[in-house]
């Protein structure tokens, strides 16, 4: 291929590059409009069926149930699919830097490349690292679809629940029950939709970018990898701690209230997210918050390795709350 061949291949190489990022954007307009068809249905299926009686109807809060269920789905699918794209976005943005880094040098400064790891790491120096930060991973446009779609699960969960909850004759579980039902359909989607945002920033991490950030200095073990191990010994702290407090208060071994114990321990994650997320931001401690987390980050850099020196919990913390 010739030098002129070659520099118009880029050219349109480039041109193409930029109506990938438009078609990207479009894709994301397409998602907006997901999420305003699906709340507006599941707000006129929640007044209609609220507004008839089934007297005769033994069961009449599992269809509040099965809405619940239908909307907090569609919500996790589309968040993943904002999460897909925004992947996608930065993904194209890398290419489109590596293109402009080469041709126009001059301007090598200017350049915003995804890639480059300050947009991860900041004020790195002899002594070590200050500052963790993932925030920049997702572009801002689709910011919004990742937080309406935790805020849209928990939102449509409690109204479904305040509904089921509200009607009398309905004898379809009991309240305990009905909560315990009521997580499983809502917690476990949150916590995917966390599991898979850390999984795209890993995957970009590895595919684009020149450096790697690991834990403990193993360069085989990622920083933002979280063990199924921590979910199963949540579960083994909270069925301990029940049943303790039974034998403390001499009350009686409910096993419902230990399968709901379990279910809190297992999924501990979403629930320490969900305190983060409200301190966060509902009580403005962002700035309290953030000069806690930077303090507690040890780093050390050796080879394109940032090594984040940590014990496991800290590390889970610490993740959770960049991600809230």
């Amino acid at each position: 291929m010739s030098p002129s061949t070659k520099n118009t291949f880029t050219i349109e190489y480039h041109k193409n590059l930029i109506s990938d990022l438009s078609k990207i954007s479009d894709y994301y307009r397409n998602a907006i409009w997901y999420f305003l068809v699906t709340i507006s249905t599941l707000g006129v299926a929640y007044l209609n069926i609220y507004k008839i009686n089934f007297e005769c109807f033994k069961y009449y809060k599992f269809i509040f149930f099965i809405i619940c269920l239908t909307g907090n789905i569609i919500f996790w699918l589309i968040c993943e699919y904002a999460l897909s794209h925004a992947f996608l976005y930065r993904f194209v943005q890398t290419k489109l830097a590596s293109i402009e880094k080469r041709y126009i040098g001059y301007l090598y400064s200017k350049i915003k490349d995804p890639s480059d790891e300050g947009n991860f790491i900041k004020n790195k120096n002899q002594q070590g690292i200050i500052k963790l930060n993932f925030e920049y991973f997702i572009p801002d446009q689709f910011v919004p679809i990742y937080w309406i779609s935790h805020w849209l699960i928990i939102i449509n969960t409690v109204t479904s629940y305040y509904f089921s909850m509200k009607l009398e004759g309905s004898s379809f579980l009991g309240f305990n029950k009905m909560a315990l039902f009521y997580l499983l359909i809502s917690v476990p989607l949150i916590w995917k939709i966390l599991k898979y945002y850390l999984y795209k920033l890993e995957k970009f991490i590895n595919e684009n970018c020149k450096f790697k950030i690991v834990f403990n200095g193993n360069q085989n073990n990622s920083y933002f990898n979280l063990s199924t191990s921590e979910n199963l010994i949540g579960v083994i702290i909270s069925s301990l701690f029940y049943t303790f407090c039974c034998l403390i208060s001499q009350a009686d071994f409910n096993f419902s209230k230990l399968i709901f114990c379990c279910f809190i321990g297992f999924f501990w994650h979403v629930f320490i997210w969900m305190i983060l997320h409200f301190l966060k931001f509902i009580f403005n401690l962002y700035d309290i918050l953030n000069l806690f987390f930077n303090g507690i980050l040890k780093i050390k850099y050796n080879n394109n390795f940032f090594s984040i020196e940590q014990n496991r919990f800290l590390k889970i913390i610490t993740i959770l709350y960049y991600l809230a």
